[in-house]
């Protein structure tokens, strides 16, 4: 349901909706014609992600740039094995903006892909705000570019990314060592972090 250019989100099944519509994944539902990366979104129930295997929002083809507003809510158990693809996170590729909720779950990654992020694996430009991540990362392989709340953060030559009040509460646990691992953001090349 949409109201006031919002996209309002209730279950899990609105949520995969809603990420299928902002990568434009036309196989998923007969609604669904084209990509949408602007689309906003608005939480207005806890949604438990158990039983599904989640598919980030936004990727390299489709940028995220809208509003995700998570209303104070909390997205638990999201699920994400990782085989062939970088930017991997609840959000492949964010430039827009996510604010005010709390993530669970976990992400297994192999074969050392890079940029991954419980909330975030590729955030060049945009702003994550209050924001906390009890995202679980599991690593096979050296990979580059992991974080908590963001994995890659503030790229040369993007627009300004700011992440505030965000924390981590989960683990990162690598078999091998990694090109800049960290709590809350893994790589930072211009950007602002506030507490």
């Amino acid at each position: 349901q949409e109201t006031e250019g919002a996209y309002e989100i209730s279950n899990a099944g609105e949520l995969l909706w809603f990420a299928a519509l902002v990568n434009g994944d036309t196989s998923y539902a007969d609604d669904i014609t084209k990509a949408e990366p602007d689309a906003d979104a608005i939480l207005t129930a806890d949604i438990d992600l158990s039983g599904y295997a989640w598919t980030p929002i936004g990727n390299y083809n489709h940028k995220y740039t809208g509003t995700f507003d998570g209303n104070g809510k909390t997205i638990s158990n999201m699920k994400i094995d990782v085989l062939d693809r970088d930017d991997v996170g609840f959000f492949g590729w964010l430039e827009g903006t996510a604010k005010d909720f709390t993530l669970t779950g976990e992400i297994n990654v192999q074969n050392g892909k890079e940029h991954i992020g419980g909330v975030a694996g590729s955030m060049p430009e945009g702003t994550m705000k209050d924001v906390t991540s009890e995202v679980n990362i599991h690593i096979t392989g050296a990979s580059p570019h992991v974080g908590g709340v963001v994995g890659h953060f503030g790229w040369q030559g993007s627009g300004q990314a700011l992440v505030e009040g965000c924390v981590y509460k989960g683990t990162i646990d690598p078999d091998q060592s990694g090109d800049c691992v960290g709590g809350v953001v893994g790589y930072l090349q211009y950007g602002t972090i506030n507490g």
